[in-house]
């Protein structure tokens, strides 16, 4: 599925920039009009705007347009053949273009890494010097296309409805501490702080990704929007805005409420405020990640809707659906013969119980030979051969066998990174050089708003898994 996505964008995005031809019977529909009679219907393959010089979207299928087809309802025909809002995509470009976004914020956006072989300035670069304007997008969605009558087919935006508006504003944008303490590195590793952005006066630019404005546990920031304000006597500079964390108030110890078992997400999935599942109050999103560093909750009680779907209830108060294909206990249950090691930094083998005295470390990949199961309310350990104890905790071990990468070969030049997200490269791989493949983890690992990607772990740091571009050897 995620395969077909990044698919589906990447061709999307292609047509972004692309002149593509809008057909009317066979000829050019921004060609001149001839005096023919319009038939009741036409048949276009995508719409224009103008921005720069000639910008096209295509349809996939086309569109039979009538008298009564609005630009809005092309943009939903292109949704459904792209796979995602057209507003969406251009409106990612636009912060991408204009630095609110980085490049990588931009590729995680639509599920898709640098290390797939795309160029983003490919993407943004017809929108250099613009911004997206929502409002006046809004408009020309109500607006009809229209089919002249003299038979000249010219799907082009109005002149004044392009939903561009240059970005001829510069704002200074600085972040900092309320209490005078240096701004946390972490938070800020992929932000420069200041940090230069641009703009249209008037422009209200609200962040929901947290992509411009980073959340920091424990502290939260004076705003999640930024202004574009004309400083007066500057028609290029927007008055400066700093962005000030303060931190959250120490919160009253709540009445422990015991945990009866602890789950992990499969999927993408929601938190609601109540047990009948709506929309308007949904309260966190958690992508899907790799097992290993799925979400965990901790499920205090359970519940079921007016329709009688099972719930979960979580210690917060909060709901999520209790159904097997979303989430799933996070301890294994039941006997096993077998473990294996699936965790990047391995896990450690214990003396006795609680787990607490180490006894040593496995690798990943490792595996252990199972006794018994012990259980202790929703925690499962397994006893060994030797008397020791593993965890039953699923993104730890599992007892199905792994299948082990143990060699690949570059099907063209690869970087080697130094570390698993790769944004730090130390060198390049030749096109058909074989890699010795130590393990594997997963970028963004402990990040739950951001996509994972697989990596292989190599000698000197790490490599793309993308099956485009190495090939398995062994394993």
């Amino acid at each position: 599925m995620m395969k077909r996505l990044r698919t589906v964008i990447m061709v999307g995005l292609a047509l972004v920039v692309g002149l593509v031809g809008i057909s009317y019977g066979g000829q050019q529909a921004l060609a001149a009009g001839t005096e023919t009679t319009a038939p009741a219907t036409v048949h276009v393959s995508g719409f224009g705007y103008e921005l720069g010089s000639l910008q096209t979207m295509a349809l996939t299928g086309g569109y039979d347009l009538t008298e009564d087809t609005t630009f809005g309802d092309m943009f939903a025909k292109y949704a459904i053949g792209s796979g995602f809002q057209i507003d969406d995509l251009w409106r990612a470009e636009s912060a991408a273009s204009n630095h609110l976004w980085t490049p990588e914020q931009f590729f995680n956006h639509f599920g898709i890494t640098p290390d797939d072989g795309i160029d983003i300035d490919m993407y943004i670069g017809g929108l250099s010097g613009y911004a997206f304007n929502r409002d006046i997008f809004k408009t020309l969605a109500a607006e009809k296309t229209g089919v002249p009558g003299n038979g000249t087919v010219n799907i082009l935006f109005p002149d004044d409805m392009v939903p561009f508006t240059v970005a001829n504003l510069s704002l200074n944008l600085t972040y900092k501490m309320a209490d005078g303490s240096a701004v946390p590195e972490a938070a800020f590793s992929e932000y420069q702080n200041p940090r230069t952005i641009t703009g249209y006066p008037g422009q209200v630019y609200t962040d929901t990704e947290h992509f411009l404005i980073p959340q920091i546990a424990g502290y939260t920031a004076n705003t999640d929007k930024v202004e574009f304000v004309q400083d007066e006597g500057n028609e290029t500079q927007a008055e400066p805005v700093t962005i000030t964390y303060t931190k959250n108030p120490v919160a009253q110890p709540e009445v422990k409420v015991p945990t009866l078992l602890k789950v992990y997400g499969k999927q993408n999935f929601y938190t609601y405020k109540n047990v009948d599942f709506k929309k308007s109050e949904r309260i966190h999103h958690y992508l899907k990640k790799p097992r290993t560093y799925a979400p965990v909750l901790d499920v205090v009680g359970r519940a079921e809707s007016q329709n009688g779907n099972p719930r979960y209830k979580l210690r917060d108060g909060s709901y999520i659906t209790a159904k097997k294909a979303y989430v799933g206990n996070l301890y294994w249950q039941g006997d096993q013969q077998r473990l294996y090691v699936t965790a990047p930094k391995g896990t450690n083998l214990y003396q006795g119980m609680p787990l607490t005295n180490k006894v040593r470390h496995l690798k990943q990949g490792s595996s252990v030979q199972v006794v018994k199961m012990v259980k202790k309310g929703y925690l499962t350990r397994y006893q060994l051969v030797d008397g020791t104890y593993i965890t039953g905790n699923k993104q730890l071990a599992s007892p199905t066998k792994p299948k082990m990468t143990t060699e690949v070969k570059a099907k063209t030049r690869i970087n080697l990174y130094r570390d698993v997200n790769l944004q730090h490269r130390i060198k390049q791989i030749s096109k058909g050089q074989t890699v010795v493949v130590k393990g594997w983890d997963y970028s963004f690992g402990g990040i739950t708003g951001m996509t994972s990607h697989k990596r292989y772990k190599v000698a000197g740091g790490y490599i793309t898994a993308n099956t485009k571009l190495v090939k398995i050897i062994k394993h």
